[in-house]
């Protein structure tokens, strides 16, 4: 605290009292400090090694501070048991001459570290200046300090948490104030204890925000609430999105025109293959059954029933086919495939992408969490006595913002959950069949986990890996690529386009634009364009040199000033 504090503490107020006084270090009241009865000091057990006694002034060896005591045999800080029951006075193995003339302390080399008054316990008189830290562990210390270094000033973080305007404090800083900025009720007690002792003494970066946070009433709520009405709108990015997806898909199953057709194409062919027995009869079958059998099923050359029906399809009804995985597309890019190596080997590994599970444990989440800081809100606001604090009149509305969204994403999950309970009636699925169970159940239809990893090293690379097995980025595949998979139509390599190149002209270097080419046989007088020749140029021509013998050959250009 100091002069530069009080008067950025004036600049506002707080509905549980008055900040102005916060910064300028004189808070916590008088009196002194609150805490257990002292407690009678043990009688102090003297050293027993003898005091050694240097030639020279030597170097000060700083290995006990307020934490860590002097180890003396019969104190507490070394009870028995341990290894320096074996360690001895070794003193006279010392080469003390050498030891002096390395170690001597001539100009008083090694600075005496500061007493730590900053860490003094409560109580302790150290002088008239200090630290007050009321955290002592280093380690901590220093992660305290680097967190708090990443907010604005403390002046800046105490207005942002009275005013609560979004730009003045990011939502990252808002988790670092809650974490190490405000005080426990404890470490708040502990700190005005110690001013009261020490009201000349600075606070420590930690103890400063502690202090002044500390004083403004509720911050750590009042922060977290803040942080949890800014963070809604991202939550609430998933579920939505998610529940717009399955809805876009539900739609899609629902009106398809295409499936009714299919399923009879292969209620057809099972019947037809049952022919003679009771199953041959029959006027609907099991999808998840089905499926699975239409790729159990083989034929001649180990032909499977499902690529039969593909195959028959693509050349009797290819329009029906290709409507057929077009309806089924915006299910089939919900779910990621992956490349797992196993054994050696590549395999593919799909995850449902659309989970109404999923959606229904992140809004109970959101609810609980709602419900949650709107009675930290309401507990407060009763503590606030100003009507006119910005917290209670613009949280409120913020949070009852929150709820609304959170209520509104619950209805649109009832709904989607009944109309997939809908769906799945008229498939005549299990009613207990989850949503991703039933995106992987078309999938595995058409684009078996078997085929992909049947494949070899350089198709799994060269075709699987573009069109089929995008991770979680999936994208629409054709009708062509998933009848190439089945092997009903031949994989071509993509050949490399060939790019035509168009006849370009070469440029002139732009150091002999504008220059004309010399011509051994030309003798006339070149000019610069720019300018018109001097009577010494016209005296003095620049001339070409004439040829050396009659073979053609001519010498260099030769200059005849």
């Amino acid at each position: 605290g100091g002069a530069a504090g009080a008067k950025a503490g004036a600049a506002f107020a707080d509905g549980d009292g008055g900040v102005a006084a916060l910064f300028a270090g004189k808070g916590g009241g008088k009196g002194k400090a609150k805490g257990k009865a002292p407690v009678p000091k043990a009688a102090l057990v003297a050293p027993k090694k003898q005091i050694p006694q240097p030639k020279k002034k030597l170097r000060k060896f700083w290995w006990t501070n307020d934490k860590c005591k002097l180890l003396v045999f019969g104190r507490p800080d070394l009870p028995p048991g341990t290894v320096w029951d074996k360690v001895g006075d070794d003193t006279s193995r010392l080469a003390l001459a050498e030891f002096e003339d390395t170690f001597e302390d001539a100009k008083s080399v090694t600075i005496q570290p500061k007493p730590s008054p900053a860490v003094a316990q409560e109580g302790q008189d150290a002088g008239s200046s200090g630290i007050i830290r009321i955290i002592t562990d280093g380690n901590l210390t220093a992660a305290v300090e680097s967190s708090l270094k990443k907010l604005p000033a403390l002046e800046a973080v105490a207005e942002a948490l009275t005013t609560f305007d979004d730009d003045a404090l990011s939502i990252e800083a808002l988790g670092i104030v809650q974490q190490y900025a405000c005080p426990t009720e404890d470490q708040l007690a502990r700190l005005q204890g110690m001013k009261a002792m020490h009201p000349d003494w600075a606070l420590a970066l930690p103890e400063q925000f502690m202090w002044v946070l500390g004083n403004l009433g509720s911050a750590k709520e009042k922060a977290e609430i803040w942080q949890f009405v800014r963070e809604a709108p991202d939550e609430f990015r998933a579920p939505r999105e998610m529940l717009n997806g399955i809805n876009y898909v539900l739609d899609g199953l629902m009106e398809s025109k295409s499936i009714p057709r299919v399923f009879g194409y292969i209620l057809a062919a099972g019947n037809y293959l049952n022919a003679g027995t009771p199953r041959g009869q029959a006027d609907g079958f099991h999808l998840t059954l089905t499926f699975q059998e239409c790729l159990n099923c083989k034929g001649k050359n180990d032909v499977t029933l499902s690529r039969w029906i593909f195959d028959s399809l693509s050349r009797t009804q290819p329009q029906l086919l290709e409507d057929f995985v077009a309806e089924l597309m915006p299910l089939l890019m919900k779910v990621s495939r992956a490349w797992v190596k196993k054994e050696g080997d590549l395999e593919v590994q799909k995850e449902p992408m659309v989970v109404l599970s999923d959606c229904e444990s992140m809004l109970r989440t959101l609810k609980t969490q709602v419900q949650d800081r709107n009675i930290r809100m309401q507990q407060v606001l009763r503590r606030i006595a100003d009507v006119t604090d910005p917290f209670k009149l613009n949280m409120p509305s913020r949070m009852q913002a929150v709820e609304l969204e959170v209520n509104r994403l619950s209805d649109m999950l009832q709904k989607s959950l009944d109309r997939f309970k809908s769906l799945l009636s008229w498939f005549r699925l299990d009613p207990q069949m989850g949503s991703g169970d039933f995106c992987l159940l078309w999938d595995d239809f058409l684009i078996p986990s078997p085929l992909l990893n049947k494949l070899d090293a350089q198709m799994k690379k060269e075709f699987a890996q573009a069109v089929f097995i995008q991770g979680k980025s999936t994208r629409a595949f054709t009708l062509d690529e998933m009848l190439i998979l089945w092997g009903i139509k031949p994989y071509e390599v993509p050949k490399p386009a060939r790019i035509k190149a168009d006849k370009v002209a070469i440029p002139t270097p732009v150091e002999n634009r504008g220059k004309r080419k010399l011509n051994p046989q030309d003798t006339r007088t070149l000019r610069r364009p720019d300018r018109a020749p001097t009577s010494r140029l016209s005296a003095n021509p620049f001339t070409v040199g004439e040829p050396l013998s009659g073979n053609g050959t001519t010498s260099r250009p030769t200059v005849r000033l």
